[in-house]
């Protein structure tokens, strides 16, 4: 798992991979936060094969694989996402 905890981190995240398309995203959602004065505020995580759910709390405080609304996971019925 990549982590990019501050602005200029994630600014610089689509220079960390090699994959055009994971690159093109981060840039755009790079430029997206900026443009909406979220980008100081942000938190960006990729997940990669083999990062277990653990991680990803430990990494990012709560897990996506769970709605912490209604507390449905993910693959059951009625899962809805929370996150981008």
């Amino acid at each position: 798992m990549k982590v990019f905890a501050t602005a200029a981190a994630i600014v610089a995240a689509p220079q960390d991979t090699t994959d055009p398309r994971l690159a093109e995203l981060l840039a755009n959602r790079g430029r997206d936060w900026a443009s909406t004065g979220l980008l100081d505020l942000t938190l960006l995580l990729v997940v990669e094969a083999g990062d277990t759910e653990e991680e990803i709390v430990e990494a990012a405080g709560f897990s996506p694989l769970v709605n912490p609304i209604d507390g449905i996971r993910w693959g059951s019925p009625g899962f809805h996402r929370h996150h981008d």
